[in-house]
């Protein structure tokens, strides 16, 4: 997951989740990624970034990350 943290930095800017106040921090956890509209990433890299920043239950692996359309459109 912490590469997840750090592949969004390098897209969008910034982590996916800030705030100094814990609570609204949680809030947005809880909540999922939120993409700025300023900020131009596709609607490939924000379904892989919302199913990477998932509970672990439901979290995709990286297998599954390596088979998604943003990593395949992306790999060298």
């Amino acid at each position: 997951m912490v590469w997840c943290l750090w592949l969004s930095v390098q897209v969008i800017g910034h982590l996916p989740f800030r705030d100094f106040n814990h609570r609204k921090l949680l809030m947005m956890l809880f909540a999922g990624p939120v993409f700025p509209e300023h900020r131009e990433s596709s609607q490939e890299f924000q379904d892989l970034v919302t199913a990477i920043l998932t509970p672990e239950d439901q979290r995709i692996g990286i297998p599954a990350v390596r088979r998604s359309k943003w990593y395949i459109m992306n790999e060298s």
